[in-house]
């Protein structure tokens, strides 16, 4: 079944909180989820104190320019530029604490098949029904 896995980024931190919801109008793929992260996408970041996981250390006290074009008067979203490349090496550091608390969890590594970060913070793994429902 596809599915998209909406947890919020600081409920997985014990990896207990979140629901998994069915794909609306999609086409259902059976093992593969979406999972949406908290944090915002690139395109959306408006700047800040970062946001962090307990065990992301790289993060604290640290305020991350802002990246949403809207937000720094540009027509257009530059996913080349230094505060881009900051900020998604950040949603980077996130996603990588969330996946090594789903190993806890699990007892297996579960590897992204896509990443996303610029649009829509998440990534897709392949699990089945029953691990998704152990991580919501």
């Amino acid at each position: 079944m596809k599915a998209f896995v909406r947890l919020p980024l600081i409920a997985l931190l014990v990896l207990s909180a979140g629901s998994v919801l069915a794909a609306r109008d999609s086409v259902l793929v059976p093992g593969k989820w979406i999972v949406e992260l908290a944090s915002p996408p690139g395109l959306a970041y408006e700047g800040g104190p970062a946001g962090q996981l307990e065990t992301d250390t790289s993060a604290a006290g640290k305020s991350l320019a802002a990246t949403a074009p809207h937000a720094i008067g540009q027509a257009r979203y530059d996913a080349h530029s230094p505060a881009v490349l900051a900020y998604t090496a950040h949603l980077a550091r996130e996603r990588d604490t969330v996946l090594q608390r789903a190993r806890g969890v699990l007892g297996r590594a579960i590897e992204p098949t896509r990443v996303y970060r610029h649009v829509f913070n998440g990534f897709e793994v392949h699990m089945d029904e029953a691990e998704a429902r152990r991580l919501s």
